[in-house]
């Protein structure tokens, strides 16, 4: 089996956004946010090479990631926005959360309650803003929050 190296990458993600770059021949880093589609970009790469192939995938070599040896025990089934965001939402011992606001309302004036949604909402568009490229979303309904992939691949609800 003779290896061949990656020497250019250029990836379409999500019909939105293409990423382009010269590969590095000893180490590539890929790293951003929770969300930001750096298991996307993985997928892509790999159908691509599978695809290049000929839909073999007997010469492709894998290489374990530094944070998958770490978590492979600690998996868990919601996505790692979810799990950040249910962090943010409903941790009360660490500071301030989402869950505080809402506890605050209840024995707030009329005034205060609509200054608090209004919070809520504030928290809510700048979240969804920041993850609009990886079509992800998140909904908030009383107390029912839900993470929603706008591919139709799920909807987590914490």
């Amino acid at each position: 089996m003779s290896l061949s190296r990656i020497s250019e990458v250029n990836i379409d993600l999500w019909n939105k956004q293409k990423v382009q770059f010269a590969a590095h021949p000893d180490v590539n880093i890929i790293m951003g946010v929770n969300g930001s589609g750096k298991t996307t970009f993985l997928k892509n790469l790999y159908e691509s090479l599978v695809a290049d192939n000929h839909g073999q995938s007997e010469d492709i070599v894998y290489l374990p990631s530094i944070d998958n040896i770490a978590m492979r025990d600690k998996r868990k089934t919601a996505t790692a926005l979810a799990q950040d965001l249910e962090y943010f939402i409903y941790d009360m011992k660490t500071g301030p959360s989402l869950m505080n606001v809402r506890m605050s309302m209840i024995d707030s004036s009329a005034e205060k309650q609509e200054e608090l949604k209004a919070q809520i909402a504030d928290f809510q568009k700048t979240v969804n803003g920041l993850f609009a490229l990886t079509r992800k979303r998140i909904e908030i309904e009383g107390s029912k929050f839900s993470v929603i992939t706008d591919n139709g691949s799920g909807v987590f609800h914490l």
